[in-house]
């Protein structure tokens, strides 16, 4: 079970930046509400209760929060592409070590057959 875990990580790496950045977007959305409306209370002729729009926090959470989450999943997805692609590297160089070492093995057996007799 574990060996699937960590089978091909920078795929998985990709798919968490998806993830993140739409929690994140939420979560933004819902701090941007929070904290760009703010309740005050208004005593006239009794107690009421007002809301009153908060242009800076309401815009600095939605666009700023956003883009922030935007960069750093842009990043931690960069980092998985990185992963992917020196793994598949990797594999190449891997058989391609293996064909030399077969190659290696026939010479010094004495198993050069180079085409003259």
């Amino acid at each position: 079970m574990l060996e699937s875990l960590f089978e091909r990580p920078g795929e998985k790496l990709k798919k968490v930046a998806t993830i993140l950045f739409w929690v994140n977007v939420i979560v933004f959305i819902i701090l941007a509400f929070k904290f760009g409306l703010q309740k005050y209370h208004y005593d006239y002729y009794g107690y009421d209760e007002r809301y009153r729009f908060l242009a800076i926090p309401f815009f600095g959470f939605l666009i700023g929060g956003v883009f922030g989450s935007y960069i750093e999943c842009l990043c931690l997805s960069a980092f998985g592409e990185m992963i992917t692609e020196l793994s598949s590297i990797y594999l190449k160089l891997k058989d391609n070590n293996d064909y030399l070492a077969k190659i290696n093995e026939n010479l010094t057996e004495g198993n050069c057959n180079n085409g003259i007799d």
